[in-house]
């Protein structure tokens, strides 16, 4: 690929720069709602897109395995306006077409590469620093230590979840994010130019740490997010150890798995009752009827939304849920509330066995093909990301965005020195 040389102008040097700072914005603001993310996406478009012309990215087209990864990115949203050409229905096709434009943008971004600027563990940094932030914003300035710890509210009411819509996000989207920072995190601390830190940067990184699993592992946080948080946190530290003494890792296995056991079990949203009465339940249900209709090709992800949701209006089991929020969304037909609350199933729906197996090969295929040095944080990341599409769409919380861009930023961007990331 094209790098950055002594012959290129100041004018396309500068713009490199603010290109890779809209992009690290972006990055630290992709936890929070979309009226603070709108901003640095628009700059960092209009800059990637003024390179491409300035800089001719389409000479660096990539030839590499790498590539089938972006291409699925490009095929799984040009399916929607080509199911479009079969479609009676076309009343959703817009909406979803805006939630997953992050997947056009970054197949070809992908494809053509972004400037030699972009550096790894600039957006690792930045993650883990952005996480920081959250924590601190909500229990020290939102809500205080002593009304998190000692308040006596219910689980719908507790003041950190509350403060946590009100100003942040989603739990799905901040829950996804902080995983992701225990993922880089991980990163930077296996990197030699880390482990020559000062002691004081190292108790910087140890505190960031403990504030992002402080905020994951709260108890009336998202139950996803808490059972992805302890799983790679597992990983982690077995990975680590079986790289060190493969004995030892196996005996720790087990005792990382009884704490793990411990943990989950004790959680107070994961019980039996909290399962069995999960309006997700019904809503699946619906859609695995609607699949075994058309499992091959599926119904167009226009026509999917609209049989979906006139089902589960008339679904008496939908309005025996009782559930407020999910019963105004379907009332409203609103797609962003209205869906089965698992991406395989909404995928299936809308394009069948096609439109998963897509899903799929860039959850597993980018695994067996990015180098070594990065294989255990792919595999990570896209662990998070298989886990939370059992119980998230895409469009619910702006994930998409976050989803695959740094999925192409752990494919694509380099580290500062080859020789700094060790083999593990």
């Amino acid at each position: 690929m094209r790098q950055l040389t002594k012959e290129d102008s100041l004018p396309i040097t500068i713009l490199n720069y603010i290109n890779l700072l809209s992009a690290i914005l972006l990055t630290a603001s992709l936890p929070l709602f979309m009226r603070y993310q709108r901003s640095f996406l628009y700059i960092f478009f209009v800059t990637y897109i003024l390179e491409f012309f300035f800089q001719k990215k389409w000479q660096n087209l990539r030839t590499d395995k790498l590539k089938w990864v972006f291409i699925a990115f490009l095929v799984f949203f040009l399916l929607i306006p080509l199911y479009q050409l079969f479609e009676s229905n076309h009343d959703y096709a817009g909406k979803i077409m805006q939630t997953r434009l992050p997947f056009l943008a970054f197949g070809l971004i992908g494809l053509f590469g972004f400037n030699k600027l972009y550096k790894l563990h600039y957006f690792a940094v930045t993650i883990l620093v952005s996480s920081f932030l959250i924590f601190c914003y909500l229990f020290f300035y939102k809500v205080g230590v002593s009304d998190i710890f000692f308040s006596s509210s219910s689980e719908m009411e507790d003041p950190l979840s509350l403060a946590r819509k009100t100003f942040i996000n989603n739990h799905m989207a901040v829950n996804f994010y902080l995983n992701s920072a225990l993922i880089f995190l991980f990163y930077l601390l296996n990197r030699k130019s880390v482990r020559k830190l000062d002691f004081c940067f190292k108790i910087a990184y140890f505190i960031i740490g403990l504030s992002v699993v402080a905020l994951l592992l709260f108890p009336y946080e998202g139950r996803m997010g808490f059972l992805t948080a302890i799983i790679i946190i597992s990983i982690m530290i077995l990975y680590k150890v079986w790289k060190w003494k493969r004995f030892v890792a196996i005996l720790l296995s087990f005792v990382v798995g009884f704490a793990a056991f411990l943990l989950i079990v004790e959680h107070p949203r994961m019980n039996q009752q909290q399962f069995e009465n999960n309006p997700r339940l019904v809503l699946w249900n619906i859609s695995t009827d609607m699949i075994a209709k058309k499992p091959i090709f599926g119904y167009g992800s226009s026509t999917a939304a609209d049989i979906f949701i006139t089902k589960c209006t008339k679904s008496p089991q939908v309005k025996a849920t009782q559930d407020e929020l999910l019963l105004r969304v379907i009332a409203e037909k609103n797609i962003v509330g209205a869906h089965p609350h698992n991406q395989y199933l909404q995928t299936t729906m809308e394009f069948g066995m096609i439109g998963l197996f897509l899903l799929l090969f860039f959850h597993i295929y980018p695994i067996f093909v990015v180098c070594e040095k990065r294989r255990i944080y792919v595999f990570l990341f896209l662990f998070i990301s298989a886990l939370q599409a059992t119980t998230d769409v895409y469009g619910c919380g702006y994930y998409p965005l976050m989803f695959v861009m740094i999925l192409t930023l752990l494919l694509v961007s380099e580290d500062k020195k080859k020789s700094e990331l060790e083999q593990l």
